[in-house]
């Protein structure tokens, strides 16, 4: 399961990286909050790129537990998958409740 986090983690830095590279060589030196719900609009390149890299790494944490709870769910261990669907639950509640 280490893969998860790996996996989200390089992909969230190569964003943010391509994001830095875009804003540097276009000279752009200020930078504009981006929500997610405007995430496709009249944003830059590199501040899209950046927030998403942001999101994404945000949400990884989260994709790894829905993993877990595939892989209890596979295995009938349905204490350990309850218990993880109310993490996920807890989470999700959690990132749509939030401000930002």
């Amino acid at each position: 399961m280490q893969w998860v986090l790996r996996g989200g983690l390089a992909l969230a830095t190569a964003l943010m990286v391509a994001g830095l590279a875009i804003a540097l060589i276009s000279g752009q030196h200020e930078a504009a909050a981006v929500s997610l719900a405007s995430l496709f609009g009249p944003h830059t390149l590199a501040d899209r790129l950046i927030a998403l890299g942001l999101a994404l790494l945000a949400a990884t944490p989260l994709v790894r537990v829905i993993a877990l709870v595939a892989i209890w769910a596979h295995e009938r261990d349905r204490t350990f998958a309850l218990l993880g669907l109310v993490v996920v639950a807890i989470l999700t509640t959690a990132i749509a409740t939030g401000h930002g």
